[in-house]
């Protein structure tokens, strides 16, 4: 029953992500929620759980015409959040948590940029309002992880 509520809880960060914060630009970046939602995944149920839904958002969007990038990048950032932050507690705890997890994923998204030819600096340009976006997504992801019942933790 977990795992379908936290399959329901991807679905609906997904959802919000592509229906409503698509509409949303600030210099250039659009606001991203799977991300963070991934993060408290991993850190509430564990690196496999967390893994898995990131899998899931990662085909999500890869149905919905994202790069085939965040297919191997959503399982990473949740699994890395169960495996290094399974001890956060408390709100600002696991936001804080959550910044190197984003971060870490910025930079990984700089260097795949750089490598498929695009300039360094338009990259990083991109990358950090994304970074701040994300961090401020974090208050909804929370939201639909408390509404998902995902404030119990799993023992790993």
């Amino acid at each position: 029953m977990e795992r379908v509520r936290c399959c329901l809880a991807v679905l609906l960060a997904f959802l919000i992500q592509r229906c409503l914060l698509v509409q949303v630009e600030v210099l250039g970046a659009i606001p991203l929620l799977l991300p963070s939602l991934l993060c408290l995944l991993g850190m509430a149920q564990g690196p496999d759980r967390g893994a898995v839904c990131g899998l899931f958002g990662g085909f999500l969007c890869l149905l919905a015409g994202c790069s085939p990038w965040v297919l191997a990048l959503y399982p990473l950032v949740g699994g890395v959040s169960g495996a290094v932050f399974h001890n956060s507690r408390g709100f600002w705890g696991k936001w804080l948590r959550t910044v190197p997890v984003l971060a870490g994923m910025e930079v990984l998204l700089v260097v795949d940029h750089w490598m498929a030819g695009n300039r360094f600096a338009a990259a990083l340009a991109v990358a950090w309002p994304e970074l701040l976006l994300a961090l401020a997504c974090y208050p909804l992801a929370a939201v639909i992880g408390k509404a998902a019942s995902l404030g119990r933790t799993r023992r790993v």
